[in-house]
């Protein structure tokens, strides 16, 4: 490895890493396997506050509400420094036209079914929440 190469270089988006045929054929699969789980990805707005996860990818229950999702994402999947608070944590759709907050109480299914992407996956940005309303 380039010893110049930045260790904590943000990974490649998860659409960049993957090929759209590779995406649709393995949301396929999932789906088959377990019809009632919604395949997600979730991934950092990338700004200078950004979240590290843990991972980028879930399959999750359809009948999850968006609260359930968000509370273990911070529990299990947030990288954190030991010093920051992780309780400001939200999560918004990502569709490609724009970025759209759910409901707390939304269920993921509801959501896959009204946002999914052409590859089969439901996209979302998980990003810190201003404590003091900025």
């Amino acid at each position: 490895m380039d010893p110049t190469f930045p260790i904590n270089q943000p990974k490649l988006p998860f659409k960049q890493r993957v090929s759209f045929e590779e995406r649709k054929a393995f949301a396929i699969q999932l789906r088959q396997k377990k019809p009632n789980y919604v395949p997600l990805v979730v991934e950092s707005d990338g700004t200078s506050s950004a979240i590290n996860l843990k991972k980028d990818r879930f399959f999750i229950p359809e009948g999850s509400k968006i609260s359930d999702f968000v509370k273990v994402l911070v529990d299990k999947y947030i990288e954190t420094d030991g010093e920051t608070p992780i309780s400001t944590v939200s999560v918004k759709i990502q569709t490609p036209s724009k970025a759209i907050q759910p409901s707390n109480e939304d269920t993921i299914g509801s959501l896959y079914a009204m946002y999914q992407e052409e590859d089969g996956y439901l996209y979302f940005i998980v990003y810190r929440e201003s404590v003091f309303g900025n």
